[in-house]
């Protein structure tokens, strides 16, 4: 399977479904490594930091904490051996997603810095863009307001993908993904209403499920906050069977959150409704298998 093969997989199924297929892919790269010559090896670098990302973002998507950061770390080492800091950076902002995700937004915030200084000089427009994006979910989720407004200000400086100068690796990347980027951390922010205009068209698209879980449940949150109790509960639904059909632990984490918020709601039609939805949906929901962190690509 083609490292091109596998990302457009991405698009379609989630982490508990490719993760295995990124760490065997990857260990395939680490082995044709070791048995290339020097200048083999200088050849391969960049190969082989693409295909650590990619296996680390599967593994983090899959609830392995350990073994995506077993991928990063391998994957920026080898960025960083090829000269290629954009992707250096875009490494290390893949890492701070998952420890945001994890609950670590202060560790988070810091990876996300590192790795926009690292990228920033020689980053496209649309890698500019998605460094500070990173940077600010993860200032908003570690309370820290006034650093999510300026990296979302200049994210928004940093303009939109442009076709033919973005690396192939960001091939995923559009106006609509950074807009709602942009809505799930206003939502962190406690800024719902800015919030739901910015997320509901990518959430709606229902092109790529597990974006729509993971959005969606962003979205839920939002209308939650604004008092829209029928409303996050129908989004909060669609999220869960686009949970279901993505294979995405990542994305029941979202929607997990959700249902701790919903807690706090008055009971209603809405709330009984999605209850029984989550109830019924709970043995088809993707849930994570972690890998033991010393279980290392290569081996």
């Amino acid at each position: 399977m083609t490292l091109a093969t596998l990302r457009r997989w991405d698009d379609l199924l989630g982490g508990g479904d490719l993760a295995g297929c990124g760490a065997r892919r990857l260990r395939r790269v680490v082995r044709g490594y070791r048995r290339a010559g020097p200048a083999g090896r200088r050849a391969m670098l960049p190969a082989l930091a693409e295909s650590a990302q990619l296996a680390g973002w599967l593994a983090a998507d899959a609830g392995d904490l350990g073994g995506g950061l077993v991928a990063y770390r391998l994957a920026l080492r080898a960025a960083v051996a090829a000269g290629q800091p954009p992707l250096a950076g875009h490494v290390l902002a893949s890492a701070s997603h998952l420890l945001a995700d994890t609950g670590d937004p202060a560790g988070a915030l810091v990876l996300a810095r590192i790795g926009y200084a690292a990228g920033r000089a020689t980053a496209s427009p649309g890698l500019r863009a998605l460094l500070l994006h990173r940077v600010a979910l993860a200032a908003a989720l570690a309370g820290r307001p006034r650093a999510a407004g300026q990296a979302l200000a200049g994210a928004d400086r940093a303009g939109t993908p442009e076709p033919g100068r973005e690396p192939p690796w960001l091939y995923w990347l559009d106006a609509a993904e950074l807009a709602a980027m942009t809505g799930r951390t206003l939502v962190a922010l406690g800024r719902p209403a800015a919030a739901v205009p910015l997320l509901t068209p990518v959430v709606g698209a229902r092109s790529h499920p597990r974006r729509s879980a993971v959005y969606g449940g962003w979205l839920a949150r939002g209308h939650l906050c604004l008092g829209a109790v029928p409303e996050a509960c129908a989004v909060a639904g669609e999220a869960l069977l686009d949970a279901v059909r993505s294979g995405s632990p990542r994305a029941v984490g979202q929607l997990t959150t959700f249902r701790r918020g919903l807690a706090h709601a008055p009971p209603g039609p809405a709330t009984r409704g999605y209850a029984r939805l989550v109830a019924s949906a709970r043995p088809y929901l993707p849930s994570g298998v972690p890998r033991h962190p010393r279980d290392r690509p290569g081996r």
